[in-house]
């Protein structure tokens, strides 16, 4: 019984040792994670140090204070530019629409598709007959 009594106490001081070094390693880990998370934090502090400081020394400048006002009237004359690009789209279509729903080439356009109208409703049966015969085939 005094051997079994000596293994276990060996056992149990590698053990220790080897849950000591697991310790160890893990404090290790998170030491340099958060060593990674400070320094990260520390450059975007200075960055942002850095910008304030610039631009205390800028907002004084009257073109800074000219740009400021201005800026913001720049995106309003966007805004109409683009709408004017679109406007002449729009009366275009418009035009496009209103000619052809001139009663004259209204008729002509119908008499010139009339004839071919029942060969394409014979198409469109044939093609609903075979796909409702693939959709009876697939759910039976």
């Amino acid at each position: 019984s005094g051997t079994l009594e000596q293994l276990e106490a060996q056992r149990d001081e590698k053990l220790t040792g080897h849950i000591i070094l697991l310790q160890a390693r893990c404090r290790g880990y998170l030491a340099r994670r958060k060593l990674n998370t400070l320094k990260l934090q520390d450059l975007a502090v200075r960055c942002i140090q850095r910008n304030v400081r610039k631009w205390m020394s800028v907002r004084e400048w009257p073109w800074w204070r000219l740009y400021v006002k201005v800026a913001p009237l720049l995106n309003v004359h966007r805004t109409e530019d683009q709408l004017k690009a679109k406007t002449p789209r729009r009366s275009f279509t418009y035009f496009g629409i209103s000619k052809q729903l001139h009663p004259s080439s209204r008729v002509q356009q119908l008499a010139r598709l009339e004839p071919a109208y029942p060969k394409v409703r014979g198409k469109l049966i044939k093609r609903r007959s075979f796909v409702r015969a693939l959709v009876s085939c697939n759910l039976g």
